[in-house]
């Protein structure tokens, strides 16, 4: 009896996330599928596509390894990703009263299945506090910031020289 509780939840549960994605008007993605590259303007790239990080070493040559992301940690961006429906975020635009230049730019395309998205904008975008209020931005921001996160803890990005400064 207990068996066929437990495998009528199971089926209920995965009938009701198919539903979920049915009702949006979306058809789930899937996560064996997934992938990203984020790049910045100073050098700094992660390209899970290919299995590459560069760091920026400043005014040094910037240096690029070979550094393939775990399952785990591939899944730990996935969702966030979905959490944040970024999928679904609208385009970013400057604001019009952003009056100061960039200092560089940054990148961000994901992919799962045949649906990719790409984000591009200026550094000083961050210049205006109506932009880095909205849920989009800090929606962004929270990917950007979790994919930093795991990789600047993994071993082989440690071992690389210390970034430098530019001069």
């Amino acid at each position: 009896m207990r068996r066929k509780v437990v495998g009528l939840s199971t089926f209920v549960c995965v009938l009701l996330g198919g539903l979920a994605f049915a009702q949006a008007g979306e058809k789930p993605r899937a996560r064996a599928t997934f992938g990203f590259l984020f790049e910045t303007g100073y050098g700094e790239k992660v390209d899970t596509f290919h299995g590459l990080v560069t760091k920026d070493l400043g005014a040094h040559p910037d240096t690029t390894i070979a550094l393939v992301l775990t399952p785990g940690e591939l899944d730990s961006v996935y969702r966030k990703v979905e959490e944040v429906r970024l999928f679904e975020v609208p385009d970013l635009r400057a604001p019009d009263d952003c009056l100061m230049r960039p200092n560089t730019w940054v990148r961000l395309v994901i992919r799962a299945d045949t649906t990719e998205r790409s984000f591009q904008w200026e550094e000083q975008w961050g210049c205006s506090d109506s932009l880095r209020a909205t849920r989009s931005w800090k929606s962004l921001m929270g990917v950007i910031d979790l994919i930093r996160e795991i990789v600047e803890a993994k071993p082989e990005y440690r071992a690389l020289p210390p970034g430098g400064r530019y001069e």
